[in-house]
Formats: C-alpha cells, structure tokens, sequence
C-alpha cells in the first residue's frame, strides 16, 4: 500500500468524517490528541472530502516545512504549496531571497486563478503583506505561442516592470535580447524563459537551465511577472494574506 493509498482509505476514518461535519457546520473546530504525523494524515483526508482551498499556518519555518513535505507526499495528485517569507534569515536583516520570492508570487497565481490547493506556511511569512488580486493581474504579462508581438513593445513592459537588460540572465528580474531570442527570467518561475521570434511571431517557448543553458521544456504560454512588492509599490495596493484568500477558504 502506498502513501496515497493509505490517505484514501484513511478518509473514511469515523474521526475525519466528524471532523469534516464540524467544519461544514461550525465556524471554529478543535482537534487534539493527534501524535506524529497523524495531523498531516488528517489534514489529508479530510482534504479530498472538503473540495475547497485549505491554508495550513504552523508555528515555525521548521515545523511548516515538515509538515509541506508530508502533504506533499500523502496528497500526489493535488497541488501543495509552500508559502515563505521573503527574507533568507529574519525580516529584521532585511536580506531577500529571490527563490523564496518566486515560490510567494507562484502561490499568490494560484489563489488568483482560483485553484484548489493546499497551503503552507508559518507566522513569519504571513505577516508580510502581500499586493491585491488586482495589482498582480495588472503587472502580469502573457505571451503565447504562435501570437505576433513587436520587440519594442516587449521591450517597452520589461522595462515597465524594472526588470534588467543584461547580456546573460542568472536572476530573476532580468532578460537579454540576442538576435531573434528574448531570454527572460521572470518572477513566476525559478527557470527562465527562450523566445524565439520569427519576425514578430513567437515561434517557440522553452524554459532553460542558467548554468548549462540546456532546454527543460517546451511551453504554449510564458507569465512575466515581475517583482511585486518594492519600494514603488503604494500601501493602498497592499493587504494581509488573509484578506488575499478565498472565502471558502479552510484555515488550520
């Protein structure tokens, strides 16, 4: 019996079928008594009954990534995310970190487009507030296979969004144009992007490795995204996580 396996039998535990109850019945629930890993367990069964988005806030970095991992396991078929904080160590030495940044914005796509995930995190991370439903439409950019695009404007919403023209991409915030090929390393992947222009037209998209510059994958669609919270961003354009959430949302 594999994890999943155990996850779908485990649904029809007495314990989660009341729990689910509670939760469709009740505004708040309590559970105690779980040991080990059995609260992931839990969380996970009653996951595939509750069809709706579920947010996990645990009491640590340490504890949420524990955890992140277990529902990444008992859940294969169902996206989970981990949501971090910006910051590499404390938000006090106010040092960012890039990856943590693109694994934000990539839940913040998700709530947005209205995906049934599970998400992770902890106090620290949720504390920063993140930018509004509307502003993150905005400052998202779409480019499509076989649509026509002029370079200039491509060019023209790169530099909109502060990204860098540079002669190589290593990070995200910037692109290079070479030719025909507009390489950009946007905030929504931790691969950059290869567009390969033939005239105006986007005759191929591929995600690349920065170090070998190998292709990983063809692609019908590149998101550009670029960093959504600096020192432009206005107050009014921002709002806790919470309020970013969907209704429906479960919160544990």
């Amino acid at each position: 019996m594999n994890l999943s396996e155990l996850t779908y039998k485990y649904k029809d535990h007495p314990g989660v079928k009341k729990l689910t109850e509670h939760i469709s019945q009740q505004p708040k629930t309590y559970v105690k008594g779980l040991s080990g890993s059995l609260d992931s367990v839990l969380a996970a069964g009653t996951v595939q009954i509750i069809n709706v988005p579920h947010f996990f806030l645990l009491r640590d970095k340490e504890e949420a990534a524990y955890f992140y991992n277990d529902l990444q396991n008992l859940l294969s078929g169902r996206e989970v995310h981990f949501f971090p904080s910006t910051f590499k160590r404390s938000i006090q030495f106010g040092q960012e970190d890039p990856t943590n940044i693109i694994l934000r914005t990539g839940v913040l796509n998700a709530v947005r487009n209205s995906e049934n995930s599970c998400i992770v995190s902890y106090p620290e991370a949720i504390i920063e507030k993140v930018v509004k439903k509307r502003e993150l439409a905005k400052n998202t950019l779409e480019i499509n296979k076989g649509e026509n695009i002029s370079s200039e404007f491509l060019n023209d919403m790169l530099f909109e969004y502060n990204f860098e023209q540079v002669d190589f991409v290593y990070e995200p915030g910037q692109f290079s144009v070479r030719g025909s090929i507009v390489d950009i390393f946007s905030f929504s992947d931790d691969h950059p992007y290869r567009i390969d222009f033939f005239g105006e037209e986007v005759e191929s998209i591929r995600k690349f490795e920065v170090e070998n510059q190998l292709s990983v994958q063809n692609l019908n669609k590149a998101v550009i995204q670029p960093k959504l919270q600096n020192e432009q961003t206005k107050e009014s354009e921002w709002q806790s996580f919470y309020e970013f959430l969907e209704s429906e949302t479960v919160i544990w």
